[in-house]
């Protein structure tokens, strides 16, 4: 169901022939643009992602899962309404940097990677942390002090499952149960 779409938004072949989305084409494009080593971008509005994005903070690395987004997450801290120029495509795509990975507050979320895997994949398990970070925060009180994961462990976890190719490898299962599911998909 990709479609390819040149850097005027204009439908290309080789993908989907369908009608493209012009906000997610405005947030999209500037990201590809502004990081040429991202070939995918996913974005929806998951309920644990639209969620925790109306706090407009990044993941607390308090579980093994969140070290995926060790300083590789970041939060676009601004509610511009239905994304409708580049501009603020351009604004979302300086605000992810370096990283993989934004909060849009209250928004939803974007993930990206080399591969539709590893942005698929994140985007997974951004919405699974984001549930995870709002039971963690629900919980919190006396007696229930959260504890954070030192920034050493951190750091060795993420580059051990936050990789690309982690990424795909993690994907691989979601992918394999919908081509087991329904062969016409690849039609």
């Amino acid at each position: 169901d990709l479609v390819l779409v040149n850097e005027h938004g204009e439908v290309q072949p080789g993908g989907a022939q369908s009608a493209i989305n012009d906000p997610a084409f405005a947030i999209h494009s500037e990201i590809h643009k502004a990081r040429p080593d991202l070939n995918a971008a996913c974005h929806a509005h998951g309920v644990h992602g639209k969620e925790f994005a109306c706090f407009g903070r990044p993941l607390e690395m308090l579980y093994q899962d969140a070290l995926r987004f060790y300083n590789d997450l970041t939060v676009y801290p601004r509610y511009g309404a239905t994304v409708i120029s580049t501009e603020e495509g351009a604004r979302i795509a300086k605000s992810l940097g370096n990283c993989r990975s934004v909060v849009l507050q209250n928004h939803g979320m974007i993930t990206c990677g080399a591969t539709v895997d590893e942005a698929a994949f994140l985007f997974i398990a951004l919405e699974r942390c984001c549930h995870a970070q709002m039971m963690a925060n629900a919980a919190s009180g006396p007696g229930w002090k959260k504890i954070h994961i030192p920034k050493e462990e951190a750091e060795f976890t993420h580059k051990k499952s936050g990789n690309s190719g982690k990424m795909w490898l993690a994907f691989e299962p979601y992918y394999d149960q919908v081509a087991a599911e329904d062969r016409d998909v690849f039609d």
